[in-house]
Formats: structure tokens, sequence, C-alpha cells
């Protein structure tokens, strides 16, 4: 919308830079942007000290729909795995520690899966903590449902 946004007012300069949601929390907060975009709203104390340090009002708005896509990367699996709620839970909450445990094996019946069980992420520290409020949320949604 920012293209769309500048053909339609030709004064207005919008330099979007996507730096992650805690690089946009902070500019705001430190006043050097206007506007900043993040996955997540500002808690309450983020949102007072951007209010209180630029003695302006801060507005949450969504602009976008995202997601928070689980990957995996399992040698010698050539099929899509199916991993319910609960299992995706359990695998995050530590609960399930290979990948031929026994709940996932029930949902993926004649796939041979690896007695392993690695996670890695390429997250900056900023996008950590958004992808965990996010996913924390999901988590939360799970367990209700259980």
């Amino acid at each position: 919308w920012f293209d769309e946004y500048g053909k339609i007012n030709k004064d207005a300069k919008i330099n979007y830079q996507s730096i992650g949601s805690g690089g946009g929390i902070k500019q705001l907060t430190e006043g050097t942007v206007d506007f900043g975009a993040s996955d997540a709203p500002m808690n309450d104390e983020e949102m007072k000290n951007a209010e209180t340090k630029n003695n302006t009002k801060v507005f949450h708005f969504p602009s976008v729909l995202g997601a928070v896509v689980l990957t995996y990367n399992l040698p010698g699996v050539d099929k899509p795995l199916n991993l319910n709620g609960e299992t995706i839970a359990n695998i995050y909450l530590g609960k399930i520690k290979k990948w031929d445990d026994a709940s996932i094996s029930a949902d993926n019946p004649g796939v041979k899966l690896p007695d392993k069980f690695q996670l890695f992420t390429e997250l900056t520290e900023a996008e950590q903590l958004i992808f965990s409020q996010i996913f924390f949320q999901i988590l939360v949604l799970i367990g209700k449902q259980q």
C-alpha cells in the first residue's frame, strides 16, 4: 500500500525497511520514525514508553495478515508429515523428544521416522521474541482445546 499511497500523495515519503518487529518497535519508541510495523502488538510498557518519550498517542491497526509456519527437513522422509495441534504443542513444550515418537508415528502410518530430534532456528533475537509471542498464543489455544 506504500506505493499506491505515494502515487496519490506526492509529498508523502514512506521509507519502509524490513528490519524485524523488534526493530520497528524500537524505532517507534525512540521517535526516529512516525510509524513502525510489527508482527505482534506492543505491550503496555512499550506503548507507555513510546507515548511518554514522544508525547503522542500510539495506535495499533492491522495492515497485513501473516502466519507462523513450522518447517522440517528429515532426510529419507519424502512424504509430508501430519502433525496435529497437540503433537506440535508437545514438541515445543519438550514432551516429545524424537521424531519417531508414538504420537507422530500414529498420525503418519507407514512413514519411517528417524530416531532423532533437532530443532534449529536462524532467527534474530527480535524475531525470536515476536515468534515466541505468536507461537505461545497458539500453544495456549491448543492447550485450552485439550
